[in-house]
């Protein structure tokens, strides 16, 4: 069914995917790993914030640390921390609170270059239908990095329900979009802007290219 387009001043809330459990990490939460002197959490708010109407994120755990940064953690409402999709549907359960929010921005935690113009692309894609659209990169789609139209709620509670929790399965069922993204320049190298830190080699490598591009030139 065709729904009507996107209102060009609707109420967007952005969810910050922290959830997980960082396996990969060895279990040290991705969101309070360092990068370039401040936690990867807080450079990924940094470039999200700005392009959204307000921001919420999506952890478990009930560490204090939670409390220094200015903005509402929402839980999983599905027990057993069944992976993203679980905080998907709390970011969208959370909106569906706010009478003025129309649209969810989803992105995980692990995202240092996350694109600054992330939900003008992902909005200008086809803007006179009203779906579900995916950030897509170098030939890989991102599921987890979306626009949702609140009224997607229904859908993403009923594939946890049903134990349906990969989230490249729900988007296929759901027709989404995909909008390709270019590379962004970190300094003067050309970057995926959906890179994202799963292990420490990651976390070195990405590391490396924000100190050269904060380096002067020679």
């Amino acid at each position: 069914m065709t729904r009507a387009p996107i209102p060009q001043k609707s109420g967007i809330l952005a969810v910050v995917l922290a959830g997980g459990q960082s396996r990969r990490m060895g279990g040290t939460p991705k969101a309070w790993l360092d990068f370039s002197g401040q936690p990867l959490i807080q450079r990924v708010i940094a470039r999200l914030a700005p392009q959204v109407t307000e921001l919420v994120v999506s952890a478990n755990d009930q560490q204090e640390r939670w409390q220094s940064l200015p903005y509402e953690i929402v839980p999983d409402t599905v027990a057993s921390r069944p992976g993203p999709l679980a905080g998907l549907l709390a970011g969208l359960q959370c909106a569906e609170t706010r009478p003025d929010v129309t649209h969810v921005l989803s992105a995980p935690c692990d995202l240092p270059f996350l694109p600054q113009d992330l939900l003008a692309r992902l909005r200008g894609a086809d803007p006179q239908r009203d779906h579900v659209r995916i950030a897509s990169s170098r030939d890989r789609h991102h599921p987890t990095v979306g626009l949702w139209p609140v009224h997607a709620v229904t859908e993403v509670a009923d594939a946890l329900e049903a134990g349906r929790y990969r989230m490249f399965d729900l988007v296929e069922r759901l027709g989404a979009v995909n909008v390709t993204f270019p590379d962004v320049l970190v300094g003067s190298m050309p970057v995926d802007p959906f890179f994202n830190v799963n292990t420490p080699d990651d976390l070195d490598a990405a590391r490396r290219w924000a100190v050269a591009a904060e380096s002067p030139a020679p």
